[in-house]
């Protein structure tokens, strides 16, 4: 609550104000004052323009339309693109600013000033944008008192903000509101370094599903428009409505302000302090602004037409209308019921418009509620009204945690900005070491393990021997390279079979034709609490089938205390679960504890079938570090690579969440934003692609041997070292293991298009692998048998007097039926046994013996890294600015490979058992 009384403002505003009507939602402005402008009270001319509130106005038509979004990066070299707003009547191709108070161009930049007794100075763009980016390089002010803000504010009063006490410099606070209407949950802080003396880049970026605040390129918090359905009211509370950007300077600590406003605001302004002796008043330093419009082609975020205006006074998204009215009025007596009121004739094109008299009607919204501010239409120089970043009266608002100001009844939902309250430890912003915490600092991850990450794959031979399987020598496949037909379904490993190669992971670019692997069962939302595994199938007895289990297992899964181990027995490859069904962008949270060791990997990823994978991986060896990564269609780019720091992975659950949408990937831990991607930045020239994840991929959970002896150097080294089966996991439970407690996938809610879930399967209808090349359907998904393929999918059914005879495995030594997850090595077929287990692990991977070591200890690509193999990612770097902070990157990354030994099943219970000793 931190607005400064009427009484006082309008005082120092220093104009001579109108006694305005006031307006409000139900008490609306008269037809000869008929717009209410953003500081509540009605009037003509400017009072129309940024900020007139059509709900609130005589009706909805007596704004006049806003300026629609141009793109646009302004360096204030000088204020040749700012007009004051005595002078602006709405034409936005004549300036891109407009300003109250006073603004003064300063070595590069534009300073927003606030005199002594003043109430500062604010600049707003004369465009609008309905969605998009807008980063703002800029100093705040300092001095107790002072308050800098950068905002996102619609005529509706749906608003987006940073604000900046000037007490102090290490805190940007945010905050978001749906129509004005405060809630203290809205409200977060990040941490930073002097925001006085530094230049920082502030951005908010703004879609129809969320809201970023970034600082310096690292996302401090992030905003799911899906977390702000209200019941009560049946809308969802998020800003969606065009918005002006705006950024001011104005007094939060004058001694008449409530209280809860100068405690927030860090105490009572001193007007003797040090900036005010030296440069005549306490400034805000604006080095550049960037406004990128949303990309939308119709609807919500389009920028179509010229003008935006509403038709509904509901004031949501589905009520704006993107068209071509005019939006420049005749002179500062007209409105939008009277555009072109008080125009010039051509005669007097030369004549300097005269000024309202003295006392006459409200035709400058004056940044303060009862204040006008000075018309300066016939002046030579701007200057002297109020400011703009006016702000709500708070007499009642208490004081919160952490000494930031509660809500009140003093809060006015018609002023200019919303903050009625703020929590120094919002949930959506704050989270152990993660990424610009409220705590102080921004973004968490630390120096990877090793900075040898590259090709961390474990070699061929060695993984064929442990997969205890008699292999059938498998005809290879991969891009240019397809499957047979007698065996056309090319595996996510890269071999061609029937049966399980033609599910999960079956590559269609590679295999004999598209049609060769079966379609994909589609997206359904659900939660996997794993008390037991009644719903996971091993790979030899699932047949495509999504409804009869969740997941398909590879490996020894084991239940254990209300979650399932994947375990990884001595001398084995480890264990994977993949979801049997698809999701096309969507959540997936995963609450688990990871494995610990040198060289045991766990891993949690999304990988499609065409190879566009996201990913966390987890090295033993490291357990305060989360490794993310993804790629397009398997292309290494060692760009693609980043941490986020966090506590003790093994001995502590934490929630790993990856949101993929359209045109973004955000990684977050314990519902953190610990990093994020966005899909206009892996724009590849040469390729003419968004090199970005993009097609319908599963879920797959795993733990596997990084650390072999005979894997890579770099694979062994980013791992942690050699893996020690001799370890105390090993010889207390018989096993490493990594926990996973609970799995929920949230579809992508999309109606058509990318990101659909409408039939019940998706398949490719082109070999370009791209999401335009995704078809949501109604094919069958199901095999008769694991001589089966997608293009003879009842191939071996049993016929209906065989119904209750267990399936015959293929003889040994015959066709490939189940992808082993390494190259050459077929899973043991489990199709005709009673219990599941034995599978060779599907997480599994590329081999590397050509990889040679990059500078800083790196690994390089060498050619053992497979563009066929399970995941891709032939490199990393341990610097990529994508990532959250100095520390953050790192590298490539592995994945299991291959197949395993079954250990006993007596085994298994035994180290079940001894797990409880732990």
């Amino acid at each position: 609550m931190r607005w400064a009384t009427k009484a006082l403002l309008s005082a120092l505003a220093g104009a001579s104000a109108v006694l305005a009507t006031k307006c409000s939602l139900g008490s609306n402005c008269p037809k000869d004052a008929p717009c209410c402008s953003q500081y509540g009270e009605c009037g003509t001319g400017a009072f129309c323009l940024g900020g007139c509130d059509p709900r609130m106005s005589f009706s909805l038509d007596s704004c006049a339309p806003e300026p629609i979004c141009k793109g646009s990066t302004t360096k204030f070299d000088n204020l040749d693109g700012v007009a004051d707003i005595g002078k602006y009547l709405g034409d936005a191709s004549s300036a891109q600013w407009v300003s109250q108070g006073e603004p003064a161009a300063h070595d590069g930049s534009v300073l927003l000033t606030m005199p002594k007794d003043s109430v500062g100075t604010v600049l707003a763009s004369t465009s609008y944008l309905w969605y998009g980016n807008v980063k703002a390089k800029m100093k705040t002010g300092r001095g107790a008192g002072v308050v800098t803000a950068f905002i996102l504010l619609s005529d509706v009063k749906d608003e987006i903000d940073y604000e900046f006490v000037g007490a102090d410099l290490e805190t940007a606070q945010t905050n978001y509101y749906f129509q004005g209407i405060p809630d203290y949950h809205n409200s977060g802080n990040i941490s930073l370094s002097d925001t006085f003396h530094n230049f920082h880049e502030y951005e908010i970026r703004w879609t129809p599903d969320r809201i970023d605040w970034l600082v310096n390129g690292q996302v401090g918090r992030s905003k799911l428009r899906k977390d702000t359905w209200n019941e009560t009211t049946q809308q969802w509370q998020f800003p969606q409505t065009p918005a002006r950007v705006q950024l001011s300077i104005w007094p939060g600590g004058l001694a008449s302000n409530a209280k809860g406003t100068i405690e927030w605001a860090g105490g009572e302004i001193d007007w003797n302090d040090e900036d005010i002796q030296k440069a005549g008043y306490f400034y805000a330093t604006v080095q550049e602004v960037t406004i990128e419009c949303y990309d939308a082609k119709n609807g919500p975020g389009s920028h179509n037409g010229k003008s935006y205006w509403y038709r509904d006074a509901k004031g949501t998204n589905d009520t704006v209308v993107d068209g071509d009215k005019n939006t420049v009025l005749g002179s500062l007596d007209a409105t939008g019921l009277d555009m072109d009121k008080g125009k010039k004739k051509k005669k007097e094109d030369n004549e300097p418009q005269k000024p309202p008299k003295k006392g006459g009607k409200n035709t400058i919204p004056g940044g303060v509620n009862g204040a006008q501010g000075q018309d300066h239409s016939g002046d030579a120089k701007s200057g002297g009204g109020s400011s703009g970043s006016g702000n709500k009266g708070g007499d009642d608002a208490g004081t919160g945690d952490d000494g930031q100001s509660g809500s009140g009844s003093g809060c006015d939902s018609k002023s200019f900005s919303q903050n009625c309250g703020a929590n120094a430890n919002d949930d959506n912003n704050n989270n152990n070491k993660n990424n610009n915490n409220g705590n102080g600092k921004s973004g968490g991850s630390k120096a990877s393990a090793s900075a040898l990450a590259m090709m961390r794959w474990a070699t061929k031979a060695l993984l064929s021997a442990l997969a205890g399987a008699s292999a059938v020598l498998a005809t290879k496949c991969s891009l240019g390279s397809n499957c047979p037909k007698d065996a056309p379904c090319c595996s996510q490993y890269g071999e061609c079979g029937t049966g399980a190669f033609c599910l999960g992971g079956c590559d269609p670019r590679m295999s004999f034709s598209l049609d060769s692997c079966a379609p994909e069962p589609i997206c359904k939302g659900s939660t996997t609490k794993f008390d037991n595994l009644d719903g996971v199938a091993d790979i030899g007895k699932y047949l495509g089938d999504a409804s009869s289990a969740q997941w398909v297992s590879q490996g020894e899964p084991a239940a254990h205390d209300g979650s399932v181990l994947l375990t990884m027995p001595k001398d084995s490859v480890g264990t994977v679960l993949a979801s049997t069904s698809y999701l096309w962008y969507g959540n997936v949270k995963a609450k688990m504890k990871t494995g610990r060791g040198a060289g045991v990997v766990t891993a949690f990823i999304l990988l499609s079938d065409v190879k566009d994978e996201i990913d966390y991986e987890f090295v033993g060896a490291d357990l305060e570090t989360a490794q993310t990564n993804y790629y397009f269609q398997g292309i290494p780019d060692y760009h693609n690579s980043g941490n986020i720091s966090l506590s003790d992975t093994f001995h502590n659950f934490h929630e790993y969440e990856i949101r993929w949408t359209p045109d973004r990937i955000d990684w977050l831990v314990n519902g953190q934003v610990g990093r994020s991607k966005l899909r206009k930045d892996t724009w590849n020239e040469t390729t003419q692609q968004w090199q970005f994840p993009q097609t319908p991929a599963r879920v797959q959970l795993s733990i596997w041997p990084g650390g072999l002896a005979s894997n890579a150097k770099g694979t062994i080294e980013w791992a942690g070292g050699e893996i020690d089966w001799n370890d105390e996991d090993i010889q207390k439970a018989g096993y490493f293991y990594a926990t996973v407690q609970e799995v929920t996938i949230e579809c992508y809610d999309a109606k058509n298009g990318p990101g659909s879930h409408n039939g019940k399967s998706y398949w490719y209808r082109d070999a370009k692998g791209t999401n335009d090349t995704v078809v949501d359907g109604d094919k069958n998904t199901v095999l008769g048998s694991l001589d089966a393929t997608g293009l003879d999918m009842d191939k071996g059914k049993k016929k209906k007097k065989e119904d209750n005879e267990p399936q015959k495995p293929p003889k040994k030594g015959g066709k490939n039926t189940i992808p082993g997850g390494v190259n050459g090595a077929q899973g043991q077929d489990h199709s005709g046994d009673a219990k599941s287990g034995g599978g060779s692990s599907g997480s599994g991977n590329k081999g590397g013996d050509d990889a040679g070591t990059g500078d800083d200890g790196q690994s390089g690509s060498g050619s053992g890294c497979d563009s066929k193999s399970f995941s891709q990612n032939c490199g990393a770097n341990a610097n990529d600015d994508n990532n959250n902070n100095n520390k953050n990157n790192n590298n490539g990354n592995g994945k299991s490979g291959g197949s395993k030994a079954s250990a006993s099943a007596l085994a298994m219970v035994i180290a079940a058992v001894a797990l409880f000793c732990l």
